[in-house]
């Protein structure tokens, strides 16, 4: 495994190995909340696996090309954070097959390779460990450069790995030339490293604020060229100054979307237009965070209490799935 890091918005991009894999059709929504995670068959209101063995504080969920879960558990204030662990789950199953917990203290983030290399981070330690399929003793550790690493996310033969500093663009000095909407000067922004996400052409989104300096934050989304180290334009959420909350984002498509959950909104953005608006949700948001696409283009987006689906073009949910528990949602996937 060669490797080689390359900073970008204090996210670590990470040279793996991957290869090309055939999936079936149909997709599976899996939520993840602080000690659950369900997974719902696409349409569904109630899920058909509820897992919570094993789970303490999750941070991060990922599913491999076998169907297999992993959870990344950050650990619980109850047991002083001492039950800190990656869990492996076999499709299908509520109970681990596997429980990792050498190299995995602190587990913030989680990511699974095509070829089921499951890759770890853990806060405190300042690692990304690296397991082989099965096996629970870590073969390789990212080390170098690493600061409080937290969410992971792999693309092609990149994994990107959220830091645990924040970078700080200054205005107008910055190249971050373009802001959205324009007009609106703040002093600097705060690009925090997560979360985020990163489309298929590498153009890496984060979610952070901007700071003005007659005091105030607002929810702001910096847009980082592939291979770029600052932001070469951004999105200002308009909260009002007064957020509390970063924003999620997701990509799919030619769009991009950012849940604000200081003013329970969700947007939707035009990529090849110049990150032109094209959507405003508000209809049943409260606090809305994670975010997810579909295959046929439905939103799907996570709350305190419930996950709620948007149709294509639609601000009205078409769907509201009242999730079991109230701990919170800290994660959607949408795989096959």
């Amino acid at each position: 495994m060669s490797t080689s890091l390359v900073f970008r918005l204090g996210i670590l991009a990470v040279t793996v190995s991957a290869t090309s894999i055939t999936q079936a059709a149909e997709q599976t929504l899996y939520v993840a909340t602080y000690q659950h995670i369900y997974v719902y068959t696409l349409g569904a209101s109630a899920p058909r696996v509820t897992i919570d063995h094993g789970l303490a504080g999750i941070s991060q969920i990922a599913i491999d090309r076998a169907g297999k879960r992993y959870a990344a558990n950050f650990g619980t204030p109850l047991n002083f954070y001492k039950d800190s662990s990656v869990t492996e789950y076999e499709r299908g199953h509520d109970s681990p097959f596997l429980i990792i917990t050498d190299g995995a203290e602190s587990v913030t983030g989680i990511a699974v390779d095509d070829f089921g290399d499951v890759f770890a981070s853990s806060y405190y330690l300042g690692t990304v460990s690296v397991y082989r399929p099965g096996g629970a003793t870590p073969v390789f550790e990212f080390k170098k450069g690493l600061t409080g690493p937290g969410l992971l996310a792999l693309q092609g033969c990149h994994l990107f790995v959220e830091s645990g500093y924040n970078d700080i663009v200054r205005f107008p000095e910055s190249d971050l030339l373009t802001v959205t909407p324009p007009g609106k000067v703040p002093t600097y922004a705060i690009v925090t490293g997560g979360p985020f996400t990163v489309a298929d052409d590498g153009t890496v989104y984060s979610g952070g604020f901007v700071v003005y300096e007659d005091v105030g934050y607002e929810e702001f989304v910096a847009v980082f060229a592939p291979g770029a180290t600052k932001p070469f334009t951004g999105l200002i959420l308009s909260t009002g100054r007064n957020a509390a909350f970063e924003p999620y984002v997701a990509v799919s498509g030619d769009s991009l979307y950012a849940s604000a959950p200081d003013i329970n909104t969700v947007f939707e953005y035009s990529i090849s237009d110049h990150l032109k608006l094209v959507r405003t949700i508000t209809e049943g948001l409260n606090q809305p965070g994670p975010l997810a696409v579909d295959d046929k283009g439905n939103l799907y987006v996570g709350d305190p209490t419930e996950v709620l689906v948007y149709a294509p073009k639609e601000t009205s949910p078409s769907q509201t799935i009242i999730l079991p528990d109230i701990e919170g949602t800290v994660g959607l996937v949408i795989a096959k």
